[in-house]
């Protein structure tokens, strides 16, 4: 959230701690349906940490009804984004998920299938500092319109990312991971 609210002209609605649990952003999805959807958040595969997770049987631990603060793949394929929004899911390994003879099933798959237009996400753990610069950057150039399309503006974002002139973060670690899926048109 904080990559987007440094983005002049962006608007942006934090959803954190309590307001951030799965059902609570599945419901705001559709009621008041965002033009990019960031998520700042811990990911595998096939979810996104949206709050801490306690460990079963702790004193204010889920029960099986409950919302569990996690975000699955198969919650989000189910929903339907009627904005077709963009999607910015940040966490380590977010682009992911399980192969099979249609490709990939993972969530930005979901993402696409429940009507998003394109989904940037990421192969590998990428390092927190790192990861903020590149999204200013890719927002930067994707929200201004300097970059005729969002995939334009991840290859500028990563460039600036790789070819900083004090030397650090060259390695690919720092740059590398992350890839869109989808339409990739300018916001």
């Amino acid at each position: 959230a904080k990559e987007a609210k440094a983005v002049e002209g962006l608007e942006t609605t934090l959803l954190a701690g309590a307001d951030a649990k799965s059902r609570t952003v599945l419901e705001a999805l559709v009621r008041d349906p965002p033009a990019v959807l960031h998520f700042a958040a811990h990911a595998q595969p096939k979810c996104v940490a949206l709050t801490p997770a306690k460990e079963a049987g702790a004193e204010g631990a889920p029960d099986e009804e409950e919302d569990d603060g996690l975000l699955h793949k198969d919650q989000v394929h189910l929903t339907w984004l009627s904005a077709h929004p963009v999607v910015a899911i940040v966490g380590s390994h977010s682009g992911g998920g399980d192969l099979c003879e249609d490709g990939v099933l993972g969530l930005p798959r979901a993402f696409v299938a429940a009507g998003a237009r394109c989904v940037l996400s990421s192969l590998w753990a990428v390092p927190d500092e790192s990861a903020k610069r590149l999204m200013v950057n890719w927002y930067r150039e994707g929200v201004s319109g300097k970059a005729p399309s969002l995939a334009v503006a991840l290859q500028r974002a990563t460039c600036a990312a790789a070819q900083r002139p004090d030397g650090t973060w060259e390695e690919a670690v720092h740059w590398a991971g992350f890839t869109l899926l989808g339409n990739s048109s300018s916001f």
